[in-house]
């Protein structure tokens, strides 16, 4: 398994990722921030907020946005190294989730791709990941993808729907 994975950094050249000048300006394009602040275990903790994000137009636009994502999880994964932890945290604001910019059949092969890659290379990496405001047709990209997630990824999900909140939007805060 280790082989595998030293083969697969070394054919995507992932030790020069993020030193990229194509990942930054995608970074600012498809915001993400990292380390701002920390969880009660010192873990660093990644906040997106998925309505800015428009990823349909990124794939028309030609955007490798899976080794976007790649990227983002290297960068994470590195600070979690750094500050001598063994997870991290992501905290996903779905709010304003739009079908048609995020969940197209482009869009979801992404999403398929991604979690295939997460389980296969970044196993274990996020003791949590929280969805808050997650509207009710999110729920579909969740049952498309949830079958593929391993034990512990289904087990990090956490899903926190408006509807559950009275329709009122949960803060962006750990």
């Amino acid at each position: 398994m280790l082989e595998k994975y030293k083969i697969w950094r070394n054919e995507t050249n992932l030790d020069q990722i993020l030193d990229e000048e194509g990942m930054k300006l995608l970074l600012k394009m498809y915001p993400a921030y990292f380390g701002e602040v920390t969880d009660k275990k010192s873990q660093p903790v990644l906040q997106m907020v998925l309505a800015e994000w428009n990823v349909r137009k990124g794939i028309l636009a030609g955007h490798d946005l899976r080794r976007f994502v790649v990227y983002i999880w290297e960068r994470i994964s590195t600070m979690a190294y750094k500050q001598e932890c063994a997870h991290s945290v992501a905290l996903i604001d779905v709010n304003n989730y739009s079908a048609r910019e995020q969940g197209c059949l482009a869009c979801i092969s992404i999403y398929v791709d991604l979690v295939n890659m997460f389980e296969k290379y970044y196993p274990n990496s996020f003791e949590h990941i929280i969805m808050v405001n997650t509207p009710r047709i999110f729920e579909n990209i969740l049952q498309i993808i949830r079958p593929i997630m391993s034990i512990y990824t289904k087990k990090a999900l956490k899903v926190r729907n408006v509807c559950h909140h009275g329709g009122k939007r949960l803060p962006l805060k750990v």
